[in-house]
């Protein structure tokens, strides 16, 4: 078997990843929040944490683990263990904050 022909997808289909425009590394305290602003034409982010993370979109949304409901679609709500996320641009994203409640470290790769 060649690596071409490795289950339905070919090589290039498999391997077309490119390497990200910037990347964040994180030092997270437990239980604080920090903030990373997005690189000027980002449009997406990749998550990689070593520990459960909540993350908030928006240089007024601060991360925090969840201490009580809040409906489907709430601005205010955080989400939880990420993983690559599209925003479209920096215009409406300029910021991302990221928590644990626990210490850890992860990086925040982005793409434009």
């Amino acid at each position: 078997m060649t690596i071409g022909t490795l289950g339905p997808l070919s090589a290039t289909q498999l391997l077309h990843c490119p390497s990200s425009d910037g990347v964040s590394n994180m030092s997270l305290t437990s239980g604080t929040a920090q903030q990373i602003a997005v690189p000027t034409g980002a449009h997406a982010a990749a998550f990689a944490f070593n520990a459960d993370i909540w993350v908030a979109f928006g240089t007024t949304q601060v991360a925090a683990s969840p201490s009580s409901y809040s409906s489907a679609g709430s601005t205010a709500a955080c989400e939880f263990n990420p993983t690559i996320r599209y925003f479209g641009s920096t215009a409406g994203t300029t910021a991302i904050s990221v928590y644990s409640d626990f210490t850890c470290k992860g990086s925040v790769s982005f793409y434009a």
